[in-house]
């Protein structure tokens, strides 16, 4: 199996064993394993951390920092590590402030979703990490695999924190629409 896509959302059950069978496992901002591997697994090749997360711009606990300032500052040949911007703009704006990092960039534009015939208003709102990271690996792979994707519903938005995460920027309706439109498409499996 090629591609793995593991959202931080609560509904990862028990897929540990599954996600550890794909090539690429791509994993998001403060994803947690430890305690959790029976539910997502054990391995991962791919960190994406969203810009905010780096700018310390989400007022992060002191243990939630220190874990960004992992991904900063250790260079593990075995993970990939991204930096997603969910605009353009945005990584004009902050794109030189990280410059330094020097890891691969996942930035948004509406080309995303051209490309996968997605014909939708965003409506002022930004995506997440994870859909724009979806649309972005869907241009190297035909299909990609998704598991962990809630679209920010439910009691708690992370399965490893009961934290309460600001997600007044993204709209569950449109990311449900996404999502559910690359699987009408063949693009999204479900795991």
């Amino acid at each position: 199996m090629k591609i793995i896509i593991v959202g931080n959302g609560s509904c990862t059950i028990n897929k540990g064993e599954l996600i550890d069978k794909f090539t690429n496992i791509i994993r998001f901002n403060l994803f947690e394993i430890k305690n959790f591997e029976e539910y997502v697994g054990t391995k991962t090749t791919h960190w994406i951390v969203s810009y905010e997360a780096l700018i310390n711009k989400l007022n992060f606990t002191k243990n939630e920092q220190e874990k960004i300032n992992f991904f900063k500052n250790n260079n593990k040949p075995n993970i990939k590590k991204f930096i997603c911007f969910n605009s353009f703009s945005d990584y004009k704006e902050y794109g030189e402030e990280l410059s330094s990092l020097n890891y691969e960039k996942i930035i948004f534009d509406n080309e995303l979703l051209k490309l996968n015939d997605i014909n939708i208003d965003l409506n002022n709102y930004v995506l997440s990490s994870g859909v724009v990271t979806i649309l972005h690996f869907l241009k190297q792979f035909e299909k990609v695999h998704i598991t962990g994707f809630t679209n920010f519903l439910g009691e708690n938005i992370h399965y490893f924190s009961k934290t309460c995460v600001n997600t007044e920027n993204h709209s569950s309706e449109i990311e449900k629409h996404i999502i559910n439109t690359l699987i009408q498409k063949g693009k999204i499996e479900i795991l």
